[in-house]
């Protein structure tokens, strides 16, 4: 059986994140090879055996426990306690005054998606404001245990810094200051740490840094195919500190 936990950072470290697929110690803990070209479709089938294994039909993982779709159960469980009310995995009729225009990198505007299905990788739609509320509450630990702050605080999958999509790379050397934890990117620098992520739909984009210790943070999102390259100068003076997952993302 594979416990959810585990279950969680081989989505983010095969899938999301492009590390050399799964860390050494869940690679020998799996009984798999180190990836390499002629390895690859053996890992890319590991993962839904995986998922298989877990109980849980691919992404499903949230409605397959608690049995209700996924934006029902995010609603009640994260949304609204915390005050996010312009959030859902689903189409609002009110997205359709809330929600820009999305541009292309050269500027021709792109049409707009409506989800009628929920994709817990994809299809939320949220504001700055009601996702700085959520970034609070995971630096003030509102509504979480202690334990799971510290998890998502604790690096877990050294990141591979020459490669952002990495299934048939080989890394020469782990990075030393980039980490995923439990949901979350760590960076590391100076002796602190901060927790990011970014989010990437096309023409819009998102960024989010906040420091455990000072108890402050970032988010930014843009509706541009550009918008990283605006994030960075931005969250950098606001942080304080030069960000490197920016470099990461390229």
């Amino acid at each position: 059986m594979v416990q959810m936990r585990t279950l969680m950072v081989v989505v983010l470290g095969a899938i999301v994140v492009g590390l050399p697929v799964f860390s050494p110690m869940l690679r020998a803990e799996k009984g798999l090879a180190t990836p390499t070209e002629a390895t690859v479709p053996q890992l890319e089938r590991d993962i839904p055996e995986l998922m298989k294994k877990a109980g849980v039909p691919g992404l499903a993982v949230v409605e397959q426990i608690t049995g209700k779709s996924l934006n029902e159960y995010m609603t009640e469980a994260v949304c609204t306690p915390r005050g996010m009310t312009s959030s859902a995995y689903v189409w609002w009729p009110d997205f359709d005054t809330l929600t820009p225009t999305g541009y292309h990198s050269h500027g021709k505007r792109t049409e707009l998606e409506k989800p009628t299905e929920a994709g817990a990788a994809s299809t939320l739609n949220t504001t700055a404001k009601d996702y700085a509320l959520f970034a609070e509450a995971v630096l003030t630990g509102k509504g979480l245990k202690p334990a799971t702050v510290r998890e998502m605080e604790t690096p877990e999958i050294a990141l591979d810094p020459e490669c952002r999509i990495c299934l048939k790379h080989e890394p020469k050397q782990l990075s030393k200051n980039l980490f995923w934890g439990l949901g979350w990117g760590i960076e590391r620098k100076d002796g602190t740490d901060a927790l990011w992520h970014w989010g990437d739909n096309g023409s819009f984009k998102g960024f989010v840094m906040a420091d455990p210790k000072t108890k402050s943070g970032v988010v930014m999102f843009a509706n541009s195919e550009n918008g990283l390259e605006v994030a960075k100068p931005v969250v950098d003076e606001t942080m304080g500190r030069g960000s490197l997952a920016f470099d990461w993302l390229k």
